[in-house]
Order: structure tokens, then C-alpha cells, then sequence
């Protein structure tokens, strides 16, 4: 059973082996903030940033980490992780400075700390993060799906049939 934790966020690092970033070619050494803003001028983070200043931190979207090499790794939710980086340190995003005087303290408080489901390793998140993003409400791009179908079936030897079947993969996306 999952237990959701709250982990300070500059705590929390982004996955460098996230999908989505597969195609702006990071690796391990890429820093925090290059890839901040990666997905600030590319995955409209900007638009999470405002719903928490509009609404707060959804305290039921927990992120999901796992623990590598010592280090809390965000596989899902580094968009989240992101926009509350970016409340806490707007400086290190450029298109941050519109919305500086829209964060409160009480927002800034919100984003200190965040929900995180803690799994033991990626391989026991892959259902969850295949259904949610190559079949589920927020779709990946293709290259994106597919790096992701591709790794879940290379690395954690799933079989297409069966990663289709977890993910409720009707369509032969897979």
C-alpha cells in the first residue's frame, strides 16, 4: 500500500529520464534549473502556476518519486514540481516576473512541502504513469508515448500485450 508523504520540494528533482524531456537530449549532468525552464517554455507550466495561485496546491495530486543513488526522483508530476518551484523561486524563470506580486505567502507556504506517493522502484509505477499519460487524461505527444512504451517494455521486459492492457489501451496504441 502507498503511503503519501510531504517532502520538502527542493527536495524533490526532476526525472532526467522523463519522456517528455527525451527529446530536448539531457542527461544526468543537466542541471535543476536548465530543465525548469525546459519545461516552462515547453509544457505550459505556466498554466499549473496559475491555477495554484488562483486555487492552491491540489493536495490529492500527489507526486510519485522514487529513491535513486540517495535522491528523491519525481517519474510523475515534474510539470507540478515545476510551477511550485518556479512560486518559490521566480527568479530562475524568466516568465515567472508576471506573477510575482499574484504569490502570497499562504501559496508560497502551499508549495514548501509537497504530497508524494514514494514507490520503491520505476518499475512499480509504470501502470499508473502508462495509463495516465499514453492513454489516459493527459496525453503525451508520440515520440513521447512511445519512449515510454519502449522503456517500460526494454527495461522492465513487459510485454506489449500486457503494457496495452494495463494502460486500457483499446485503441492498438501500443
Amino acid at each position: 500500500m502507498d503511503n503519501m508523504l510531504k517532502i520538502r520540494t527542493d527536495l524533490l528533482l526532476f526525472d532526467h529520464l522523463n519522456p517528455r524531456l527525451v527529446e530536448f537530449a539531457i542527461d544526468t549532468n543537466t542541471s535543476e534549473d536548465f530543465i525548469l525552464n525546459i519545461l516552462w517554455n515547453n509544457m505550459a507550466v505556466d498554466e499549473i502556476v496559475q491555477s495554484i495561485i488562483s486555487n492552491g496546491f491540489f493536495q490529492n495530486e500527489a507526486l510519485l518519486i522514487v529513491e535513486e543513488e540517495g535522491k528523491n526522483i519525481v517519474v510523475e508530476g515534474n510539470r507540478r514540481l515545476a510551477a511550485a518551484k518556479a512560486i518559490l523561486n521566480p527568479e530562475k524563470v524568466k516568465g515567472m516576473a508576471k506573477y510575482a506580486d499574484q504569490i502570497s505567502e499562504e501559496i508560497k507556504a502551499q508549495v514548501f512541502e509537497l504530497p508524494v506517493i514514494k514507490r520503491d522502484t520505476r518499475k512499480a509505477s509504470w501502470g499508473y504513469i502508462g495509463f495516465k499519460h499514453v492513454n489516459g487524461p493527459a496525453k503525451w505527444g508520440s515520440y513521447a508515448k512511445a519512449q515510454y512504451i519502449a522503456t517500460v517494455h526494454d527495461e522492465f521486459g513487459i510485454s506489449l500485450p500486457e503494457i496495452s492492457k494495463q494502460i486500457g489501451d483499446n485503441n492498438q496504441t501500443v
